[in-house]
């Protein structure tokens, strides 16, 4: 069959004067024997993971195959010019690029299509012409792999990654691209200054420096009236490249993940010149020159979700934007990331079939497996790529930022809520160093409705810094003027810091009601401080700085020491004392209480918590965490206890009868007809209120099953790195614990009615 289908498409090709060559097994073999190596080498890593996955959900462990055992079936074709002299293949280039469609416009020079090729005949020539001998072949998929077989196609699709790591050089084709004779100018301008800072950083002592500084100094060298003409052309040609739609494919970004990324034989773009010429640019020129035009452009600050919205635009269009694209195409950027990151990074491509997006994240992730099961919904991929993820040992998908994934159920078209969110693309935040777990048993089972895990489930409720703290706190602010401190440091922050700081406080009185955000919280943490006491404040900066250092994007905290604050924690230390048994205040060195006190006057905080609470943890230790329901308890995965005590790690549950009917949203809202008692206490009238209010939580019962509200961000407190005892402490820790997946509380409507109600009764 495969000597039928190579001697058709040879006829189809024949006029261009290319064969298609049927490459040997031993040939082929030979060929991609060092990335196959790699593969076989993990044959063990490969059955323990389908092994694992077995344990949680055995239907998702049928989609999946050892990636070695495709290798049998593997039928490799390449084209060529002859048939090689020697019967053998010496080397291969692949082909990269789209396919096309009516509705895909190219440029003028692409036409016309060669017979079989499906691309432009001066594509084709260049692509030849690219060859280093006429024993080496060109992969080129649409040619290369028999597209009426279907499992072929599955063979070659899970065996892709393999094909171009093994290629000598991956050539791009950009057939929409084409430039006009200004881009074209300046845009050779440029890229030849990079060629020259290649050769000339050669022996460089201060690469670093030389490199800032070659471009600008280059720069001014141009004729002053033809600079500001030939930066801008310069700009709109690698816009022109950026912008084609070679970057929005899903497998075309796969094809350069996987593609090494060489100084020599690096990955080369073909696109069209003004004249119809085919020019080549190095994919490293492109990404480095982009990278420096786009700096030199007025930045847009975004923050929060715009920055999200901007890096997955499907039609970006300002410089920076694409080359956030581009970045994301360059293998060095998918290195130590959590395997769920390789899915989420690719979701904002484009792919005609999107069950794809699991091969391709299981390619770029290099875990030795193939998929063969079937799949249409993004949904249902995210789904079943997060239980590979958590087989894998990496519990990443327990505490991602993003919305609540909704899917859809088989027999009807009604949906429901999951306990995998689906993420933001293209960065998922959070992600420490190490997201593995070191309680693997923990997770005994994983279904579409519900996640079967062990929980440490905490008694109390999230508390509110007590009257008596606040007003001390309130004291020392005003004697030592904090606020005017704590402001200072929020003005010598860098701009996207003070961005990120306005949008939570803008968020929070949105929501809240409350505009001086700052000006609750500087007393806010120092009572909170008080009321953890003084141990708990020593250790507050180094467990900070821990956590965040090198991890958290806002830079570290807890590294400040600020002398100005000396006499203001001489006055905490009094109330220390007079509140606790310190034998010998004398022996407190009062420098670490000034680091803890800088650190708790830091307005980076409030991007962790601008409603902070204190939550005993065990072992006399607290920590900081969101307000949230008074129905919710606080529970955290075993799984994840060993994690940085800043992300996202504990879940607000609540106990759950998975046959009950559905919540009603608008249940949770008070009222405002409703008349009462002015006197009346605020939990008889208000369905749900914060965790500062009366405890209205349900027992958990036998049956074990949970409701997710939400997931939190936990810190301050020291990370569980042994499975602690806590049944006879703060907690109780329960096994085999089935967490369903469900909407949190809308807690601005709740806000909003409160306040509508609060209006209407007062006189």
């Amino acid at each position: 069959m495969a000597n039928v289908y190579s001697d058709s498409m040879t006829t189809v090709v024949a006029e261009l004067g290319h064969v298609v060559v049927d490459v040997s097994l031993s040939n082929a073999l030979s060929l991609l024997s060092t990335a196959l190596s790699s593969i076989q080498s993990r044959r063990a890593e490969a059955e323990t993971i389908l092994s694992r996955l077995a344990e949680l959900n055995p239907e998702v462990r049928s989609q999946f195959q050892p990636k070695e055992d495709l290798f049998a079936e593997l039928q490799m074709r390449v084209i060529s010019s002859q048939r090689p002299s020697s019967g053998e293949i010496s080397s291969f280039i692949v082909v990269s690029y789209c396919w096309h469609y009516p509705e895909w416009k190219m440029a003028e020079a692409a036409h016309p299509i060669g017979p079989g090729w499906e691309v432009s005949m001066p594509m084709i020539r260049a692509v030849m012409g690219l060859r280093s001998d006429p024993n080496e072949g060109v992969w080129l998929d649409k040619l290369c792999i028999n597209q009426k077989d279907t499992r072929e196609k599955k063979v070659h699709i899970g065996a892709m990654d393999t094909i171009y790591r093994s290629a000598r050089r991956v050539i791009i084709l950009l057939e929409d691209v084409q430039f006009t004779e200004e881009e074209e100018r300046g845009g050779l301008v440029y890229t030849g200054f990079y060629h020259d800072l290649t050769r000339e950083v050669v022996g460089v002592d201060d690469k670093r420096t030389f490199m800032r500084e070659y471009f600008p100094r280059r720069e001014r060298e141009l004729q002053s009236e033809a600079r500001r003409d030939i930066s801008a052309a310069a700009r709109r040609f690698c816009s022109r490249i950026l912008g084609g739609r070679w970057f929005s494919r899903a497998w075309c970004a796969h094809e350069s993940r996987v593609a090494p990324h060489l100084k020599i034989n690096n990955p080369l773009f073909l696109c069209y010149g003004h004249d119809g010429r085919v020019v080549s640019f190095e994919f490293r020129c492109i990404n480095y020159v982009s990278m420096y035009l786009s700096d030199s452009e007025p930045q847009v600050q975004r923050t929060g979700t715009e920055i999200s919205d901007a890096l997955n635009d499907p039609e970006p269009e300002s410089l920076q934007q694409r080359w956030w694209r581009i970045l994301r195409l360059v293998p060095e950027s998918l290195s130590d990331i959590s395997i769920i990151q390789h899915l989420v990074s690719i979701l904002s491509f484009q792919c005609g079939h999107k069950q794809d997006l699991i091969s391709i994240a299981l390619n770029t992730s290099g875990i030795p497996l193939s998929f063969i099961g079937s799949l249409s919904a993004v949904e249902d991929i995210i789904w079943t790529f997060s239980i590979l993820v958590l087989a894998c040992n990496d519990v990443t998908p327990f505490f991602m930022d993003g919305g609540k994934l909704r899917i859809r159920n088989a027999s009807d078209d009604a949906s429901h809520v999951s306990w995998v969110v689906r993420p933001l693309q293209g960065v998922v935040d959070h992600i420490p160093n190490s997201t593995t777990t070191p309680f693997p048993q923990s997770i005994t089972g994983a279904t579409q409705d519900y996640i079967e895990l062990d929980l440490l489930v905490f008694n109390e409720l999230p508390r509110a810094a007590t009257d008596e703290s606040i007003q001390v706190a309130s004291r020392i602010v005003e004697e030592h003027h904090l606020l005017d401190f704590s402001k200072e440091l929020l003005a010598a922050a860098d701009e996207t810091i003070q961005s990120s700081v306005g949008l939570v406080t803008g968020e929070f009185q949105r929501v809240g009601g409350n505009p001086a955000v700052l000006e609750r919280l500087v007393p806010l943490w120092i009572a909170i401080a008080l009321d953890c006491g003084l141990e708990w404040t020593l250790r507050f900066p180094e467990l900070m700085r821990e956590a965040t250092q090198e991890t958290w994007l806002h830079g570290t905290l807890g590294e400040a020491t600020d002398p100005r604050l000396t006499e203001a924690s001489k006055s905490l230390l009094a109330h220390f004392s007079a509140s606790e048994d310190i034998s010998d205040k004398e022996t407190i060195d009062i420098q670490r209480l000034v680091k803890s006190f800088t650190c708790l006057l830091d307005p980076r905080l409030v991007l962790l918590t601008a409603g902070p609470r204190y939550l005993a943890t065990g072992r006399g230790d607290f920590g900081i965490i969101q307000s949230l329901s008074n129905r919710s308890w606080v529970a955290v995965p075993v799984a994840i206890a060993h994690l940085p005590a800043w992300v996202p790690r504990a879940w607000a549950v609540e106990p759950f009868d998975p046959s009950s009917e559905p919540e009603n949203p608008n249940d949770h809202l008070v009222d405002p007809e409703k008349k009462v008692d002015v006197d009346a206490k605020p939990e008889d009238i208000y369905p749900i209120l914060t965790s500062d209010s009366k405890d209205l939580r349900q027992q958990p019962d036998e049956r074990g099953a949970w409701r997710l509200r939400k997931r939190h961000i936990l810190f301050g407190s020291r990370p569980w790195n042994q499975l602690p005892a806590i049944d006879n402490g703060p907690g109780m820790l329960l096994r085999k614990q089935r967490v369903y997946g469900s909407e949190d509380y809308d807690w601005k409507a709740i806000h909003s009615a409160i306040r509508k109600f609060e209006s209407a009764r007062s006189p």
